[in-house]
């Protein structure tokens, strides 16, 4: 499969190298591309140059969109329960859990899982071998629990969709489950996570929780918007943003 940040923004690419190079700190895997840019490095511009970038003029150049098997590969970093996932038709593909799978058609992950295809182990093989895959977890279809890092804010949603596997497709809802609160999650996950993120759970028949995706701009389009005020406050993301920076100032680069 072609690398597709190397087609659409080569600039982006020649950053991500120049960051493992100039920012030793920097975490490979780090999906934020924030460090060789903006030259006043305050909290303040550094929370509203990413609100920018992903919420007005959508620059692609900040952020450092992780692929599927990058995705899962940060999500264990963090220390979080990742749902088995394969190459389809490999040794692991053998293992029973992979019957009935989730099988990505893009590297980098399409709106609202429009690149995923839920198949039985025996048409995957016939129709997507050697794709990325993932075992799916029959009792969470149609509901996902969405772990939202704003900043300083940290929130759950319950997502329920009314016709489909997957909680993000058709004509669902997304409701707090349970309140939001404020939290800093340590010196290692934040940096490694950065400012501003979400992580998709679905829920097997014995309850436990598996991470199933990593997202770098998730919204809140769906949220009431008074319940959104008493997560963030009255500046919206801006101000956990702000907290967030001034509790973990980002190195500067060696030149």
């Amino acid at each position: 499969m072609p690398d597709l940040l190397e087609q659409l923004a080569p600039d982006r690419a020649a950053l991500r190298r120049a960051h493992l190079s100039r920012v030793p700190q920097r975490d490979p895997l780090h999906p934020w591309d924030l460090y060789l840019h903006a030259s006043e490095r305050t909290p303040v511009a550094w929370a509203e140059t990413l609100m920018a970038a992903h919420y007005f003029s959508v620059e692609s150049r900040f952020v450092m969109t992780p692929t599927r098997a990058e995705a899962f590969a940060l999500m264990e970093k963090a220390g979080f329960p990742v749902v088995p996932h394969a190459h389809v038709g490999d040794e692991t593909f053998q293992n029973p859990a992979f019957d009935q799978v989730v099988v990505y058609t893009s590297a980098y992950g399409g709106h609202v899982g429009l690149d995923k295809l839920c198949l039985h182990r025996v048409q995957a093989l016939e129709d997507w071998p050697g794709a990325l895959c993932s075992a799916f977890v029959v009792a969470a279809a149609g509901v996902s629990y969405r772990l939202l890092k704003v900043g300083t804010a940290v929130l759950t949603l319950r997502m329920t969709s009314e016709r489909d596997w997957r909680s993000n497709v058709g004509a669902g809802q997304a409701d707090w489950h349970p309140e939001p609160v404020r939290a800093d999650l340590g010196q290692h996950l934040e940096r490694l996570l950065g400012p501003l993120w979400a992580v998709d759970f679905v829920a097997d028949e014995h309850g436990t929780l598996w991470a199933v995706d990593f997202n770098t701009t998730p919204g809140i389009g769906s949220l009431d918007p008074l319940l959104a005020d008493r997560a963030f406050g009255h500046s919206g993301f801006l101000g956990p943003l702000q907290d967030w920076f001034a509790r973990h100032p980002l190195p500067l680069p060696q030149s």
